[in-house]
Parts: C-alpha cells; structure tokens; sequence
C-alpha cells in the first residue's frame, strides 16, 4: 500500500518551493540565489537526514581511506541539492543562463562526429552535474541526444511525492528525448543511431540490476583502492552499433561546472569488455583525486555491494568497511 508522505519527502518539498520562489527572482540574480540556496537547503537535509548522512561518512571514510569525512559529505548533500535545483529550473532557464553555467572544454573531440552525423556514445557518470541536468547542457550545446536514463519514479513513492513533487520534476523532462533503461529497447537506439544522435549513458550506474547480473553483463573495474563493479551494457551497446565511446564529465568551478568531453575510445567487436571501462573508472578516478565529494553514489546505501577493496588494503580500511556493512546508523 502507498504511504500517503515520508520523511524523505521533505527535502523534495524544500526544492520544489525553492523553484517556484526562484522563478520570482531578477533574471541577473537567478543563478547566483540558486546556489547560495542549495548551500542552506543541503546543509538543512544533512542535519535532518542523521542516518543518510551517516552512511556517506562512512562510504567516504573506507572509500577514500580518510579519517574525517564530514566536511566532504556536507558538501555532497550541497552539491546534490543544486543539482536538484537546477532539475526542476530546467524550463526556465534562459540560453545566457545556460551558456553561464557550463563551459565546454575538449569539444574538438565531438565536432568531427556532429560533421559527419555520426552517432556516439557519451559515457557520463553521477558526478558533478547528471542526468537531466547534462542533457540540457548538452541539447544547449547544439549535441542531439538520446538520454539511455533510468526510471526517476522511486519504487516506494509516497503519495505526496507522487502528485506534488513528481510533477514538477516530470515537468523538467517532456523536451527531452530519453529513453528509460527497462528492456532498453534495441530498435529505439538503432534509429538513434541511424539519426546520428549521441546516446548518452551514465556509466556507473549502481542498482538492483548491476548486483543481479553475471559477467560478461558486469565487470570489476578497478577503481579508487579497490574495484567497482560496473555493466558492460555500454560498451556492448557499442560494438553492437559500430560507436565510440565519448567519456565526459562535469567538473565544479567557483561558478557553474567545465563540460569536459574526452577523446573517443573506439571499440571493435574483438575489445575487451573491461577495456573501455578501466579507461572511464581511470578518468574517474582524477576527478575524485582533485574533488571527491561530487560523486552522488557516496550516498548509496549498499555502496559496498558494488565497490570493494583490494585484497592488499589496509587492516585500518578493513575495520571501517566492517563498520560500515553491521553498524545500524
């Protein structure tokens, strides 16, 4: 049965009022205001949400293999804050806002691609700015795009947010081409492909789906002092369809983010599933060393599902990822 509120329900509620004030505000004010109030908003849902807060410190701490996590994970819940602000802004941003909150870097990468009409895969990941937010940056790049995204109903969606904060989010998506990754539909992305679109794919996706499946579906990659265990879907997709692969992420800056787009991995029938992916976990890997607290899977409940350490690893990384798996915060 649907509970008619949650407690998690909160926050959507803060960010959905934070919206509709925002579209009040001076156009020149309007980016600006939105930071500084997912700042207030993601420092409210860290002292509100003790156990999700928790498990993040405790994700970074053997994650990272840092003894004080909490000032990273007070910035992550700021840092995904905006990003919700900015989902549900999505509508009403103007192209001078656009331009102002993403500057792309390393598109002489893509350009050869766009001139041909050749379809590619842009392989992203939940750092920095994702998901919807990156297919706007991207449609306002003039990059045709398919977004190969997940379902973003939660399965155990209380009634509010059904009907108050899911409609305003929904709102945020109707420009946008996207497919829902359930059965992934082959001839949707053939005729993407066909059209010369990019399909963009975030890399790291981490669901019940990933913990399911049985290599070759799934490969662990190394990354940070362990593995992640990561789909190989992407780069199948591509030997399927005859594409390379286009890594690109969202780095922070004072103001906004720099979209950087990779040079392209090409893949051939023969490439090794893990290859593409050991390259994407390694590029991964220098944004968490320069700024580790935007990658949204801290968070993640079960990160140690997923992620785990190397047999080498320390006995103090030990004790914590124990910590972590029996602890009942």
């Amino acid at each position: 049965m649907t509970r008619l509120f949650h407690f998690s329900d909160l926050p959507h509620l803060a960010f959905v009022g934070a919206t509709l004030a925002w579209r009040t505000m001076p156009i020149r004010h309007r980016l600006p205001r939105a930071a500084r109030i997912a700042r207030i908003l993601g420092d409210i849902w860290y002292t509100i949400s003790r156990a999700d807060a928790a498990h993040t410190r405790r994700n970074m701490a053997w994650g990272l293999g840092r003894a004080e996590t909490d000032r990273l994970a007070r910035d992550l819940f700021r840092e995904t804050a905006y990003n919700k602000l900015l989902n549900d802004m999505l509508p009403k941003l103007r192209r001078a806002e656009l331009t102002r909150l993403a500057t792309p870097i390393g598109l002489e990468h893509v350009q050869p691609l766009l001139a041909r009409r050749q379809s590619f895969i842009l392989l992203g990941a939940h750092y920095g700015l994702n998901g919807y937010p990156a297919l706007h940056m991207l449609e306002h790049q003039n990059i045709p795009t398919l977004g190969v995204l997940g379902y973003d109903m939660p399965a155990n969606a209380s009634e509010v947010y059904r009907r108050i904060v899911y409609p305003v989010r929904n709102y945020a998506h109707r420009s946008f081409d996207i497919l829902t990754t359930n059965g992934l539909p082959q001839r949707r992305l053939l005729q993407a492909a066909q059209a010369g679109k990019a399909l963009m794919i975030l890399g790291d996706a981490l669901d019940d789906e990933t913990i399911r499946l049985q290599p070759p579906h799934v490969a662990d990659i190394p990354f940070l002092n362990g593995t992640l265990r990561l789909k190989t879907g992407p780069v199948r997709l591509a030997q399927w369809l005859g594409l390379p692969i286009v890594p690109f992420f969202f780095r922070r800056r004072t103001v906004g983010y720099d979209m950087i787009f990779h040079p392209p991995i090409s893949v051939s029938r023969d490439t090794p599933l893990e290859a593409p992916l050991t390259h994407f976990a390694a590029l991964l890997n220098t944004y968490l060393a320069d700024d580790p607290a935007p990658w949204a899977h801290w968070r993640h409940e079960t990160l140690d599902q997923f992620m785990r350490p190397r047999s080498s690893a320390s006995q103090s990384q030990m004790e914590v990822l124990h910590a972590h798996r029996h602890s009942p915060a």
